[in-house]
């Protein structure tokens, strides 16, 4: 079972999480039925954002302006939205769409099926257990993440690596997958 998976996310896809998923069967994201999305990060800490992801932040974070200020805190780099050719050391040609800029990245922790099926069908302080332990592995690994994968890259090609100030990051726990089988996830 997977434990962490990743996916790239462009600056659109913040309407998927904050309007489509929210106003769902069970308000997955930011509405009832599941615990309130929490800021997480040393970033979040220097933009001073701190407490519940609030309705709209996302769409701010995604755009690289302050969720509070509106202020623009990320100056992205313009990309060009001409195909792109990459010729092979072989000298052959493969040419296709440019890249879409990422925004963010989704990061969905989740305990193993075992543990969500125990949390699902146990007491009130089994299950308290549970979460405890499953917000700590959450927190440890996104710790060793910002410690060893906090890098941009600048200069031609990308080739001169830069340690970040710490990820923005916001965290929503549930306790369902979206098909309301016990998953309990981050």
């Amino acid at each position: 079972p997977r434990m962490l998976s990743i996916g790239k996310l462009s600056a659109d896809h913040h309407a998927y999480y904050e309007l489509s998923v929210a106003k769902g069967r069970d308000d997955y994201y930011t509405g009832r039925g599941e615990a309130p999305g929490q800021y997480l990060g040393a970033g979040t800490e220097q933009l001073g954002l701190s407490g519940t992801v609030e309705l709209g932040d996302l769409k701010h974070l995604f755009d690289g302006t302050h969720p509070r200020s509106g202020e623009q805190w990320i100056k992205r780099q313009q990309h060009d939205k001409q195909p792109r050719t990459i010729r092979t050391t072989s000298g052959r040609e493969f040419t296709g769409d440019a890249p879409i800029p990422t925004a963010a990245f989704d990061l969905t922790f989740s305990a193993p099926k075992s543990v969500s099926v125990l949390w699902g069908i146990t007491d009130d302080d089994t299950r308290a257990s549970i979460r405890h332990g499953h917000d700590a592995a959450v927190r440890a690994a996104f710790d060793y993440l910002e410690r060893t994968a906090c890098v941009t890259r600048r200069g031609k090609a990308g080739k001169r690596h830069l340690r970040g100030e710490g990820f923005v990051a916001a965290a929503f726990q549930h306790r369902v997958s979206r098909a309301l089988d016990p998953q309990l996830h981050t």
